[in-house]
């Protein structure tokens, strides 16, 4: 297939809000394999707000005022199709709603698992109620470091 490059994306990454690329994606966008380096040069694009899918090693979420590392839910896995586009949604669901950003990444990372418990792509999804009952009854880690401009 065809090579995509961050150069390819320089036009447009200063009008993008959010950017949800997998750890892969990120890759072969950026050629580095360091997520927080993938998420820099991003930012360093002009994209607004950079959330990296690492599959069972969590997500980063980065923007000028946070770095975010979160772990994920501990789910029985049965099929994680699925997963990356449930997630995507509940972080949409989440910047819809106005929530902080570290409930944002809760909330998507919540749903990312629900996708992985049952075959298929979304037999396993939460409603919005499921989701919520979830999220009180489960705990997520997180790490939360406040960006200053000093730091490169």
């Amino acid at each position: 297939g065809a090579t995509v490059t961050l150069d390819a994306l320089a036009d447009v990454l200063p009008w993008v809000d959010c950017f949800l690329p997998n750890d892969e994606e990120a890759l072969h966008l950026t050629g580095e394999r360091d997520p927080y380096t993938q998420a820099q040069r991003f930012l360093d694009a002009g994209c607004g707000t950079v959330v990296i899918t690492m599959g069972s090693h969590g997500s980063l979420l980065m923007d000028a005022q946070h770095r975010i590392e979160a772990g994920t839910f501990n789910v029985d896995v049965v099929d994680a199709s699925g997963s990356g586009d449930a997630f995507a949604g509940g972080f949409i669901a989440g910047l819809l709603e106005g929530w902080p950003m570290e409930h944002t990444l809760r909330f998507a990372s919540g749903m990312g698992a629900s996708a992985c418990t049952a075959l298929g792509c979304n037999a396993g999804l939460f409603n919005r109620a499921q989701a919520d009952a979830f999220l009180q009854t489960h705990d997520l880690s997180m790490r939360i470091i406040h960006r200053n401009y000093h730091e490169s």
